[in-house]
């Protein structure tokens, strides 16, 4: 995002996976592993945030 933009939302849920539950979301959405290629170790915390709704706003002419 750009200077003058903004994203919020108050309509968020979010869950953490640890321990083995780990592995059953990298099996769910392989993709975590781009952003981390030890998303599967059990000693990292995998948090998944699930936007309802968002508000963009841009504050830039």
């Amino acid at each position: 995002m750009d200077n003058g933009e903004s994203l919020s939302s108050n309509k968020v849920i979010s869950e953490v996976f640890k321990d083995t539950r780990n592995q059953a979301l990298v099996n769910q959405a392989p993709n975590i592993l781009d952003v981390h290629e030890n998303a599967v170790n059990i000693n990292i915390a995998i948090f998944k945030l699930t936007i309802q709704s968002v508000l963009y706003e841009k504050f830039k002419d």
